[in-house]
């Protein structure tokens, strides 16, 4: 089946004498798709100089509106980016707690296996140890103290040969051998 042909207009017709002057023509929609266009027009200036401008404020409108959709996604990216970071160091801060928690933990458990009262008792239920009954405490004599200040003073010529002689002569003391 063949289209149909479009309708023929009439053409007007024109007085010979004076026109006057033609007022703006009424804007007509476009035809349905698929069909030609019926009429067209010549565009004077002032009319290109109005759909340039309406085009550029389009244009420009539809590139803020791009630029604001941008913003608001680069916005909303950057927030759940922060919110991310904190979610990560809330973490991190509750392994700190915990860590220091340990630690504390650690640092009484270690304090009470050096208290004096508790290595006595294992030495004395674990180990078998007694207490001795009597302590005698030695001191040397009053002519050794000053040689060991003499031996002890520092020297100004004072080697390491000098200090092994002067530990030679304290080590008898030390071990109780004279």
């Amino acid at each position: 089946m063949a289209p149909a042909p479009a309708p023929v207009r009439a053409r007007r017709a024109t007085a010979p004498a004076r026109r006057a002057p033609a007022a703006r023509p009424a804007r007509t929609p476009a035809p349905p798709a698929g069909r030609p266009r019926r009429h067209l027009a010549v565009v004077d200036d002032t009319r290109a100089k109005v759909a340039r401008r309406r085009r550029r404020a389009r244009a420009l409108v539809l590139l803020g509106g791009v630029f604001v959709v941008g913003s608001l996604f680069a916005l909303a990216a950057s927030h759940a980016y922060l919110a991310t970071g904190q979610s990560r160091l809330d973490e991190l801060e509750r392994d700190v707690a915990d860590a220091q928690a340990r630690y504390q933990s650690l640092r009484l458990d270690v304090a009470e296996l050096e208290a004096p009262e508790r290595i006595v008792r294992e030495a004395q239920e674990r180990l078998g140890m007694v207490p001795p009954p009597d302590v005698t405490y030695i001191s040397p004599s009053a002519a050794t103290a000053d040689e060991m200040d003499a031996a002890s003073a520092p020297s100004p010529t004072s080697t390491e040969a000098g200090e092994r002689a002067a530990y030679a002569t304290m080590k008898p003391y030390l071990t109780g051998r004279p």
